[in-house]
């Protein structure tokens, strides 16, 4: 005896049961393998340089900005003119990461402001009479990278 409440559907209206799904499966599968773009290593490398020097040029500013507000903190090489300094090493960590994040994007939209950063970071440096390899080399080698790498970015 059925129930009152039993829906009986006739099998010609049955909807046909879905194929399997096969989650770790690939959907869609290219005919080729995929070329990296060119100059995708040097760019990473280059990415990860400019990280580096844009963390440095952050705790330089950090430290400067600790030394002018409180003077008793003051380095033993305190710059000539450390407000000078502060802009400049402010410039160097903001080229950095611009020039970062430039990089890992692939394009040249924004590289004027970056190397106008990296640039005024060095003509700061040596106008505040920094001239340690360390505050010089940073944004020498960023200019020279970034050009070395212009031609790869679209």
């Amino acid at each position: 005896m059925r129930s009152r409440f039993t829906l009986v559907t006739p099998e010609d209206e049955l909807l046909p049961e879905p194929p399997p799904f096969e989650p770790w499966t690939e959907l869609h599968e290219p005919s080729e393998p995929s070329q990296p773009l060119p100059g995708a290593g040097r760019l990473g490398v280059m990415s990860l340089y400019f990280a580096v020097s844009g963390v440095l040029g952050a705790l330089a500013t950090i430290a400067l900005g600790a030394a002018v507000a409180d003077p008793s903190l003051a380095f033993t090489t305190t710059p000539k003119d450390p407000i000078v300094a502060l802009a400049a090493c402010w410039l160097l960590t903001f080229g950095s990461f611009r020039t970062n994040y430039l990089l890992s994007r692939r394009t040249k939209a924004g590289g004027q402001l970056a190397v106008a950063c990296l640039a005024c970071s060095l003509i700061g440096s040596v106008q505040a009479g920094q001239h340690g390899w360390l505050v010089l080399g940073l944004p020498i080698v960023g200019l020279a990278l970034l050009a070395s790498a212009w031609r790869h970015l679209d």
